[in-house]
């Protein structure tokens, strides 16, 4: 099934002499599909999600998202809640988009640990479906190897049903066959070398027991649209 290109606008700041709901009108005024927000500690961005429900209020068709949320610096429960609440507010226009996260500078600023790619992989693979249930499912107990809740509430229900959709982006082998498995937006972040050839061994690096942090992702990045719920 071929679909038309969507394109969106990435900011966590406001051009200079801007309000930020006015600017979520004029990228809205202008045909962009939609507005995604990072999620950094360092710098001076705002924060996505009361900025993404700020922006829903000042619109009535743009979709919104993260681009993306670091897996680590929240708990799946209170994710899960806010995700929903922003889909609500925007009467479904949500997009959760997340990761396992690469920019060691914001652990160390939250101080949590900056864990081994695979665990931080490892610990998304778990908290996306364990996400999905508690959007769905009304009560959900989970004893897992990162996360335990006991008959977890996790708010309002989603107005995109069965949920919001997902987004997972990577450049390794192994985060992207978690994205095939669990997500519906598929973003892939390719590492190359300065020729352009592509770099194997940055490609695979979710896969490696090392402790030191993974190369920093390129620019460029394609993404596969929403699959027919």
């Amino acid at each position: 099934m071929t679909r038309p290109f969507r394109f969106s606008v990435q900011a966590n700041t406001t051009p200079p002499g801007e309000d930020w709901p006015a600017f979520a009108r004029r990228i809205e005024s202008l045909g962009y599909g939609g507005l995604v927000m990072a999620d950094h500690v360092v710098g001076n961005g705002l924060s996505p999600f009361p900025a993404l429900a700020a922006a829903a209020a000042a619109t009535t068709t743009l979709r919104l998202g993260t681009l993306v949320l670091d897996n680590d610096f929240r708990n799946p429960l209170l994710l899960a809640r806010e995700a929903a609440t922003l889909d609500v507010i925007s009467n479904g226009r949500f997009e959760l988009g997340i990761g396992a996260g690469w920019h060691d500078r914001d652990n160390h600023s939250l101080g949590i640990a900056y864990d081994p790619p695979g665990v931080r992989v490892d610990r998304l693979g778990e908290a996306v479906p364990l996400i999905k249930r508690l959007w769905i499912e009304d009560e959900v107990t989970h004893a897992g190897t990162h996360y335990r809740h006991d008959r977890a509430h996790a708010g309002p229900k989603p107005v995109q049903r069965p949920h919001p959709p997902v987004l997972i982006a990577g450049g390794g082998d192994r985060i992207l066959a978690l994205a095939a498995k669990e997500a519906d937006i598929v973003g892939v972040v390719p590492r190359t070398k300065r020729d352009g050839s592509p770099d194997r061994a940055a490609y695979s690096w979710e896969t490696a027991p090392t402790t030191g942090p993974p190369p920093s992702p390129s620019s460029r990045a394609a993404w596969r649209e929403p699959r027919p719920r």
